[in-house]
């Protein structure tokens, strides 16, 4: 699951260093959901340290999503400066009530080592030091207004051995600005920054689809004991604004979007999806036929054949499977569709696996079932891909009905058009909305997410022929 992810991208300027002797400075924010209920804690501090500075921040989140078993972790970052404002060492922690990592890195010249322990194992590694480096979301405490609309920074997530950069966009007014945080093209954040008279960041609005979450800071220590029970959200769903009957789901319907906070985004075409950018709207039209047949390059088509580190193409176990495959694609596609659907027997709506471990497992939820039919289709030779967006249900689903709900499936490049399978709700339908394609990576499940939480929806509509 992906709740909360944007909150790893917080982003604004340092603080400066405090000199010798100067007082702890530090910061407290409580993070709340939409009733109110504390489900978090973010403390920050500078403070003097050995041979110079030291810039930490902690993250304590507690609750429970409908559907989802409790979570409850702690993340922490602290890195060490000298006299001269230079990093020279860090130590990143997660540590949940399952699980423990750790990742440590000392700068060596031009030269970062990085140690990493999880899952009972130690890695170590050295990479080049990019210059300018700046490890980690900068520090919310204190900030002022940026005097820059970017910000660029290295991510680094606990029990790896990579740094990733990221690029944060500021738009709006310093007082209440949209930041906008990308990491490697795709967008992991979209959060309002408001700040005092000051200057300084005083609340933080995380959209998430059909409610907000806010990062607000207090005025002093918030004690850990107040998140010792788990507190309850809902799942992410859209009500829908009308009640669509099967008949509809079955033709063709046109939807019509803006952008919230002034958020400005693109949606993808497929086989069965047109999309009209005009005036900062969005038109989508959706059918069987609806999307425009374009033809991909050979080489487009060759790269969509080709495994991926989510999309394990090239495992023995898929490999073996699709030698049984015979007749048309479209023939094996649907094989293949029993297949995959047979074998991912147990629901399972915890975390986000390849496809291989899936398949092992014999388990998963949507995102599961569509990597793993896109490794058998590309195993197949048949170009796949995956789509991320939302679905609409009638039937009642983690406590809400006649919804719009995350969700992932395969398009297949079948007779020279782009068609959607979806073996998660037995068959595709006009409600599904296609908000990215991607090849499964985590990073575009959260930007799906991300994208449907900024969506606002102006019409929708069922279109008939005569």
């Amino acid at each position: 699951m992906f709740i909360l992810a944007g909150l790893a991208a917080l982003a604004a300027p340092q603080v400066a260093t405090p000199q010798a002797g100067q007082p702890l400075i530090e910061v407290w924010y409580e993070l709340v959901g939409p009733k109110g209920q504390l489900i978090g804690i973010l403390h920050e501090w500078v403070r003097p340290g050995p041979g110079g500075t030291e810039r930490g921040r902690r993250r304590m989140l507690a609750y429970q999503v409908a559907g989802h078993t409790a979570t409850r972790s702690t993340t922490s970052l602290i890195r060490h400066y000298d006299h001269a404002g230079h990093l020279t060492s860090f130590e990143a922690e997660s540590l949940t009530p399952q699980a423990r990592a750790q990742t440590r890195g000392a700068v060596n010249g031009a030269q970062l080592s990085l140690e990493s322990f999880s899952d009972g194992k130690r890695r170590n590694r050295v990479i080049a030091l990019p210059p300018g480096l700046v490890l980690g979301e900068p520090l919310l405490l204190h900030a002022p207004a940026p005097s820059s609309q970017l910000s660029t920074f290295a991510d680094i997530v606990p029990g790896s051995l990579g740094l990733t950069n990221v690029v944060a966009e500021l738009r709006g007014p310093p007082a209440r600005a949209l930041r906008i945080a990308r990491a490697d093209g795709r967008v992991i954040s979209a959060d309002v920054i408001e700040r005092d008279e000051a200057g300084a960041v005083s609340r933080l609005i995380q959209p998430l689809l059909g409610y907000d979450l806010v990062l607000r800071r207090v005025a002093g220590p918030i004690d850990s004991a107040s998140l010792s029970a788990s507190r309850d959200l809902p799942h992410e769903m859209r009500p829908s604004p009308f009640f669509i009957r099967p008949h509809a789901l079955t033709g063709q319907i046109r939807y019509r979007f803006g952008w919230r906070s002034g958020f400005n985004g693109t949606l993808p075409e497929t086989g069965e999806q047109a999309a009209t950018a005009k005036d900062g709207e969005w038109q989508l039209d959706i059918c069987k036929l609806c999307g425009p047949a374009v033809t991909p390059s050979p080489a487009e088509l060759e790269q969509w054949r080709k495994p991926t580190r989510w999309i394990d193409s090239d495992a023995p176990e898929f490999r073996a499977t699709v030698r049984r495959g015979k007749g048309t694609d479209a023939a094996r596609m649907a094989t293949l569709s029993t297949i995959a659907r047979t074998r991912l027997a147990v629901t399972d709506f915890e975390g986000h696996v390849s496809a291989r471990t899936a398949w092992r497992r014999g388990a998963g939820d949507c995102t599961e079932d569509a990597v793993v039919l896109a490794a058998l289709a590309r195993a197949a030779g048949i170009p796949a891909r995956v789509a991320s967006g939302l679905v609409y249900s009638r039937q009642r689903y983690h406590g809400a009905a006649n919804a719009f709900l995350p969700h992932s499936w395969v398009i297949a490049w079948i007779d020279g058009r782009w068609r959607s399978y979806d073996i998660s709700l037995e068959g595709f339908d006009a409600s599904h909305l296609a908000l990215n394609l991607s090849d499964g990576e985590p990073s575009a499940l959260i930007e799906a997410n991300r994208l449907a939480a900024m969506l606002d929806w102006k019409a929708m509509g069922e279109v008939r022929r005569d």
